[in-house]
């Protein structure tokens, strides 16, 4: 049959997608090795993938535990950690309990003094001066207060800005403050757009300057030591009623004093802010001490902390040790707490990877993480890798979390306490009637080669659990990809049919978000009440998304629906819509989650009748808007242990852990159906989450700009990350970017091959000319091929040049890339024992120029091959005989 041609400028994105398992045969798992786990309910951790590790009781008391390459842990009797050996080299260790409790329960109470003068403007401006005046007009205004009789107002249009900054308040370097302060607004929300990737993570670190608090700190001369104020807390979109933020901060070396600086940009009308703090954060670690308990395969310590019931298990395996703490508060109150097991190491002089090419040496003093956000609405640091690495050059010791169920964890080393540590954020609410008054966590711990930092750490957490990296099923290949709102009959029928008949892979479209078009894009934008009301009348209508709203939508810290954005968007381009975020917990009664699985069983059941297949689900903007839901249902729903909310410390669920719960049934639902095997795939902009829910997922999209200002879904450090986190499974990627040259999209065409991505033109990528859709349908082309062999960590290959990188695919493709902006003549050398290839008779092709190249064989038995490459340019080398 002839193939039909799909136009990949009708898919919007992840409509890409597909399925992982077309492109499946031949691949090489990083964890070829391991034997199979499975996924396991919450605080346990998967099957040992190898044998188990060892536990030797000593004489005092204590124990001894080790896996079975060379990893040594030993705790006393009271279980202080005491020893640490790797490859039979003992590390400097200072003895010391492993497990602390930071309890922050009370931390939203108004109990330490306030250092800033005037923080609720009852004394007019006294201690606040103008920082920033754009188009509107700051005073002291009585016409809203969240208490007192007084808070600043800063009234203006869309497009302007404002700001006050206070007197330098007195501050001691490496101590611990919280600032906050309350915000009211007029319109309802506030207006400033950004995909995950800013939200989460460059938001913090960059020039964005969204409606919030701000800290520029100063040295003992009054100096700035940063060039720009440090974001602190910004307001994510919604403030109809009074909303508090809130962050704590660690005084930098060399700070003598802050200002705190309060900055608004209304949408029209006013921006109320009130009752500011700056306060000294009182709430310390507080250790677990107690008796070993050492059973045949396990040591557990037991005790009590802040009156909450502890217990710690260590349990080695051949390649790992697991350790797992559970709390619960016999009181049945609620709690917010940070919860840490570190090893107590000194570890100045080592390395600490940030990603697969990024490291830093360890510097005494300092804070060692790679971390981004759990939350838009504030600042709860999480890592954004599931694994962490710190090596000296001999050894590399890895912390990491398991992905059997999502926990919100901060992996880093602290060089000012000398621990490597991973914390958790755990919550516990009475109101979580399934979960015992009680939360848990589990951490890793492993040693991986030192001479590949994080890609060692990314290839052992496969290793130990391989199905958290690799969907079953063989789909067989297909000629195309796309998604649709699909039907047994009518037009979304005869869509389907086509597809089958031409043997597309066809995804059912669903998305995490309820959406409503409120009014015509001419009408004056809508405010929040508006945007509300009307979503909320719609509780009757066949749209599901409007149907569940109430039951669905999450409650943010104030208990306001929490909204997403309210824009005119591409795909509804004459209308105003509204975005809210939902919960899609499926035992939320009467929610949008059981709602659309429902949805999907019919669906999957009539076009079955029909003689119709769908092939798979798929999932747009995927935990897009990552946040703590607050409200009761939903918490009294929850089957994962809680978090808790970053800016008023209530117990909480996360919105991925409502999703685990989602996903869980959406795969029964799938699996339950006949063969083939139906994939899941999502399209994904942010950040850690994706890891925590990646288990159920076939195939990983994602979309926007690759060569301009906004690109901040394709860079380096990004497209690493995304290439780690689905490993050997499909990545594909839609430009939605107008107007590219033919050198953009040549130069994006060549990085989409480095990293095996499937690329294609979005549907907002106007003004494109047909020759440039043909360089991306080229690059597939070379793409497709090295998906099939699966990316692998470790690339066991070096190049002679800084900005030619190089990416191994599975034991015969290494491909390279000049991020260079002039020519470059390398050198590319592997080891070929490391992938268990001999250079006897070995032969080498580079697939995109298709010519024969030579190889050269070094006296320790790896290869060079020599190059030249054009910067923005890939070559491909494949290796055969």
């Amino acid at each position: 049959m002839k193939r039909m041609q799909i136009s990949l400028a009708l898919l919007v994105l992840p409509a890409l997608i597909l399925s992982a398992c077309s492109f499946r045969t031949g691949k090489t798992s990083p964890a070829t090795q391991a034997s199979p786990s499975t996924i396991v309910p919450a605080g346990q951790t998967p099957a040992a993938p190898s044998s188990p590790g060892g536990i030797e009781t000593l004489p005092d008391g204590g124990a001894r535990l080790s896996t079975n390459d060379g990893l040594i842990l030993t705790l006393d009797a009271a279980g202080q950690v005491t020893a640490l050996t790797l490859n039979g080299v003992a590390q400097p260790i200072t003895p010391s309990l492993p497990l602390v409790i930071r309890d922050l329960t009370d931390a939203n109470a108004p109990d330490a003094p306030n250092l800033l003068a005037n923080p609720g403007f009852e004394d007019g401006d006294a201690g606040w001066s103008p920082m920033l005046v754009k188009g509107v007009t700051l005073e002291v205004a009585s016409d809203a207060a969240h208490a007192g009789t007084n808070a600043l107002a800063l009234r203006g249009e869309n497009g302007s800005a404002g700001a006050v900054i206070s007197d330098p308040v007195p501050v001691a370097p490496g101590k611990r403050y919280r600032v906050s302060g309350h915000f009211q607004v007029e319109f309802g929300y506030v207006n400033f757009a950004g995909p995950p990737t800013i939200w989460q993570d460059t938001l913090y670190r960059g020039s964005q300057t969204p409606t919030g608090l701000y800290l520029q700190w100063l040295d003992a001369a009054g100096q700035p030591l940063e060039a720009s104020p440090q974001l602190a807390a910004p307001l994510h979109w919604n403030a109809q009623d009074w909303h508090k933020v809130t962050r704590e901060v660690t005084a930098p070396p060399k700070a003598a004093s802050v200002q705190v600086i309060a900055g608004a940009r209304p949408v029209e009308g006013a921006v109320w802010i009130d009752d500011l703090a700056f306060v000294e954060s009182p709430e310390a670690d507080q250790p677990l001490a107690g008796a070993l308990e050492i059973a045949a395969d396990r040591v557990i310590q037991r005790g009590e902390v802040a009156g909450l019931q502890v217990s710690v298990s260590y349990r080695p395996y051949g390649d790992h040790i697991a350790v797992t703490t559970t709390v619960t508060d016999p009181s049945g109150g609620p709690r917010a707490l940070d919860v840490g097991w570190g090893l107590p190491l000194t570890a100045e002089g080592w390395t600490w990877w940030d990603g697969l090419r990024e490291s830093r040496p360890v510097i005494a003093g300092l804070d060692f993480a790679r971390a981004v956000s759990a939350d838009i609405t504030g600042y709860l640091p999480i890592s954004l890798y599931p694994y962490a690495a710190l090596e000296n050059g001999q050894a590399s010791l890895s912390l990491a979390i398991p992905l059997d169920s999502p926990r919100y964890v901060l992996l880093h080393y602290d060089g000012e306490s000398g621990r490597y540590e991973g914390r958790a954020h755990l919550g516990i609410s009475p109101r979580a009637t399934k979960l015992n008054d009680s939360a848990d966590f589990t951490l890793l711990l492993y040693q991986s080669d030192p001479a590949w930092g994080l890609r060692a750490a990314a290839e052992k957490h496969a290793a130990i659990g391989p199905d958290w990296y690799d969907t079953p099923g063989e789909a067989g290949d297909f000629t195309d990809f796309a998604q649709d709102h699909f039907s047994a009959s009518g037009k979304g029928g005869q869509t389907l049919r086509a597809y089958n008949e031409a043997n597309v892979y066809a995804a059912q479209y669903t998305v995490f978000e309820l959406n409503a078009k409120i009014a015509d894009k001419d009408a004056p934008r809508p405010t929040y009440a508006q945007a509300l009301e009307y979503i909320q009348s719609q509780s009757g209508s066949e749209n599901i998304q409007q149907a569940t709203f109430s039951a669905s939508v999450v409650c943010d810290s104030a208990g306001e629906a929490h909204l997403k954005s309210v824009n005119v968007y591409p795909w509804a381009a004459r209308y105003w819509s509204s975005i809210w975020i939902a919960n899609v917990d499926p035992d939320v009664a009467g929610g949008y989650g059981q709602a659309l699985l429902n949805k999907l069983g019919d669906l999957f059941t009539e076009t079955a009748q029909a003689g119709l297949t769908i092939n798979g689900v798929e999932i747009d903007n995927f935990i897009s808007v990552t946040t703590v839901d607050l409200c009761p249902e939903h918490i009294a729903a929850a089957d994962l242990p809680l978090t808790y909310d970053p800016n008023t410390y209530q117990p909480g669920v996360h919105v991925a852990s409502a999703a685990w719960e989602y996903l869980v049934q959406l795969r029964a639902l799938l699996d339950a159906q006949p063969e083939p095997y139906r994939g899941i795939s999502v399209n994904f902009w942010g950040l850690n989450i994706p890891n925590l829910l990646s288990p159920f997922i076939d195939g990983f999209a994602g979309e926007g700009k690759v060569a301009t200002a906004g690109a901040s879904n394709w860079t380096p450090p990004i497209l690493d990350y995304r290439r780690a986190t689905a490993m050997t499974r499909l990545r594909m990627f839609s430009i939605q970017e107008p107007d590219l040259t033919r050198s953009q999209v040549e130069t994006a065409a060549h990085e989409a091959i480095f990293y095996a991505t499937q690329v294609g033109r979005g549907p907002h990528a106007a003004n494109w000319s047909s020759e440039l859709e043909d360089i991306l349908a080229w690059a597939n082309t070379q793409s497709k091929p090295l998906a099939a062999l699966g990316w692998q960590p470790i690339p066991y290959a070096s190049t002679d040049q800084p900005d030619v990188w190089v990416e191994r695919y599975g034991t015969q493709a290494f491909a390279v890339h000049n991020w260079g902006d002039a020519p470059l003549d390398f050198t590319l050398t592997i080891d070929l024992s490391a992938i268990g290839q001999s250079a006897e008779g070995l032969l080498a092709t580079e697939s995109i120029s298709g010519e024969n190249v030579s190889i050269t064989i070094a006296s320790d038995g790896s290869i060079q091959i020599s190059g030249r490459l054009e910067p923005g340019r890939t070559a491909v080398y494949w290796l055969g005989k």
